[in-house]
């Protein structure tokens, strides 16, 4: 048992090591040659609190050649109201600003046909509580230079870290966005978000878009990214993770809406038919029941004490080390009382959110996914 928990400990440490290093790794992005016409898609859904934020945000972009279209997927508030005002009032006739009405309920389904409706030949996502840098269409598109590329991923952070909550979810940010950048990296891309996403249209129209996968509530960059990997290679998707280029979204207001969220998030884990894909899905559950198991390391006498000190000082300083060097990268400085709290705190979290997606039952937008069976 001693030695089995020494082995965590040193995987766990070489995991991390991996991570840091990765991270470090510098990218290598062609200069820009050209300026291709850009869509910008936003598929919203009860965002009256955002919308007005979002589409001055928005129409503040430096780009000589784009359009924005916004998609309404049945809101239920007063979002559709308040943005047909803002473009009746405040657009430019030198920017078109569109809204559709999705004729089909779901984010998969909103994005579609925006899509079918847009002139670009670049195609970039975002959603309605978040906010772009003014050069977010120049940093995301430079790759599409090279012909070989097809999606481009970028990163997503909160935007406040005041409470302990919020610096939680900032910490854990910087955890996704590490493993994110370390699986593209190994050209095994495991997920990006469509809060921060860019891929050619013609490359959407050749792996037929969202099409066996539009049962799920959601998933709709994971999965586009897995098929544009398996259709065009390994080297047609990279992810640039720099500030220059990165979006920032709301936090979660609770503990019950973040954990629906991740719920959501993690509701895949055994949809995709890559055997790795579901270890990695599984791995981080497992090591943190190992690091809350270990407890019982303290009734094992002064070894066993030992190896559970030794276990958590690598828990806590790797963690330390590792997330705090992603979030220094966008600027974002974190004290080490919160990084303890949080490499203390987060095992329960995993766990939580683990036995919720066994459950198969969550809540978004108002709309709620089917139990599993």
């Amino acid at each position: 048992m001693l030695i089995f928990y020494v082995f965590i400990g040193i995987l766990y440490l070489v995991l991390m090591s991996v991570l840091w290093m990765n991270w470090q790794t510098p990218q290598r992005i062609s200069p820009i040659s050209s300026t291709p016409k850009v869509t910008v898609l936003v598929p919203f859904r009860n965002e009256q609190q955002n919308i007005s934020a979002s589409f001055h945000n928005l129409k503040a972009l430096q780009y000589p050649d784009f359009e924005i279209i916004w998609i309404d997927d049945f809101s239920e508030d007063r979002s559709l109201f308040m943005l047909e005002e803002l473009i009746a009032t405040q657009s430019s006739p030198l920017l078109s600003i569109r809204i559709i009405q999705s004729e089909v309920i779901g984010k998969k389904a909103a994005l579609t046909g925006g899509l079918e409706l847009s002139n670009g030949e670049i195609i970039m996502t975002t959603d309605a509580d978040c906010l772009v840098p003014k050069d977010w269409i120049s940093q995301m598109t430079a790759p599409f230079a090279n012909p070989e590329i097809k999606l481009v991923a970028g990163p997503v952070m909160t935007d406040r870290g005041l409470s302990f909550f919020q610096k939680f979810q900032q910490i854990e940010w910087a955890s996704i966005l590490a493993v994110t950048q370390m699986t593209f990296h190994l050209k095994k891309p495991l997920m990006c978000s469509g809060a921060n996403l860019a891929y050619r249209k013609s490359a959407f129209l050749a792996v037929r878009g969202y099409e066996g996968n539009l049962e799920h509530l959601s998933g709709d960059d994971e999965f586009l990214l897995k098929k544009i990997i398996s259709n065009f290679g390994k080297n047609a998707a990279v992810y640039l993770h720099s500030k220059d280029n990165l979006v920032y979204t709301q936090e979660a207001r609770s503990w019950t809406e973040l954990f629906q969220q991740r719920i959501r998030w993690a509701s895949k884990w055994n949809v995709s038919p890559s055997k790795g894909h579901i270890f990695a899905a599984i791995a981080p559950f497992l090591f943190q029941l190992f690091f809350l198991a270990s407890v019982g390391l303290l009734f094992m006498g002064l070894k066993g004490l030992a190896v559970f000190l030794f276990l958590w000082l690598v828990k806590l300083v790797s963690e330390r080390v590792v997330l705090g060097l992603v979030l220094s990268s966008y600027q974002i400085q974190q004290k080490a009382i919160d990084s303890i709290l949080t490499s203390l705190v987060h095992p329960f979290y995993v766990l939580t959110t683990g036995l919720g997606v066994l459950r198969g039952k969550f809540v978004w937008k108002g709309r709620e996914s089917l139990p599993k069976h």
